[in-house]
């Protein structure tokens, strides 16, 4: 039998293996955000984190710093070969005791679980559950990242966190800008501490973040603000679009500010 050639992932993506699975068939993601009662997305901040080089390490180091009850649920979006199939989800259960599963059409986000991004998707969350389209093949590094938060701002509001870690290019820096906008909490990997700083300070530059911190403090600062803050996450009964966080949220002497 021949051996089978698989192609070498390239530079700006996570490591992944295998060929791309099909996409699991969608479940009945019709249920609205405020009929899916408690424990739904509305009701705890749903963490968003974009990586791409490098990023392998940073999540890592995030999940093994990331309390199991944080009351946060988590949402990955790497760059991955879109060829191969993911073995994220495996990685990553080895350094945290919450539920790993690779996210699939249909799939409710729930607290205190990470779901990933699966290869050669994008990936929107609408009324707490996420779901999935074929990436457009186009020339240059597709932006999923900045896709995602654009819908999670939309959907989570001052509710939103994203954190972006190691990575080339400038994918989570639009996307970054819509969560803002919302009153979300945007926090990024400090550039020195990253093995490749391009989203990093590319996200930076914007003058919106709110902390720059090493993954490790990343994830403490994260699971502080959702206790320091609890009456920001619970569900009102009418539209509110703040335009910035709480101001008796703090993290702490853990985070400094990134605006430099």
């Amino acid at each position: 039998m021949a051996k089978r050639h698989e192609k070498k992932p390239s530079a700006n993506r996570l490591e992944s293996g295998g060929d791309t699975p099909a996409l699991r068939p969608a479940a009945d993601a019709s249920t609205d955000a405020d009929e899916a009662g408690e424990g739904h997305p509305r009701d705890f901040p749903v963490v968003a984190i974009g990586a791409s080089a490098g990023g392998l390490e940073a999540l890592k180091r995030f999940f093994s710093a990331m309390p199991a009850q944080s009351g946060l649920g988590f949402v990955v979006i790497p760059h991955l070969d879109p060829t191969h199939v993911s073995h994220l989800p495996e990685l990553l259960r080895r350094h945290t005791p919450m539920p790993v599963e690779q996210a699939y059409d249909g799939a409710l986000v729930q607290a205190e679980h990470v779901h990933i991004i699966p290869p050669n998707a994008l990936l929107t969350i609408k009324g707490g559950v996420l779901h999935l389209g074929a990436a457009v093949a186009r020339p240059g590094i597709p932006r999923p990242i900045d896709g995602f938060l654009r819908s999670l701002a939309e959907y989570q509001q001052e509710r939103a966190i994203c954190i972006i870690v190691s990575g080339t290019g400038s994918d989570g820096t639009l996307g970054l800008k819509a969560i803002k906008a919302e009153g979300g909490l945007v926090m990024v990997q400090s550039p020195d501490t990253a093995e490749h700083d391009g989203m990093p300070r590319s996200a930076i530059a914007t003058g919106l973040v709110d902390y720059v911190l090493p993954v490790e403090q990343d994830a403490r600062g994260a699971a502080r603000v959702c206790r320091a803050c609890p009456s920001a996450w619970r569900s009102d009964p009418g539209p509110r679009r703040p335009t910035a966080r709480p101001s008796a949220c703090h993290i702490g002497p853990v985070a400094h500010s990134g605006r430099t």
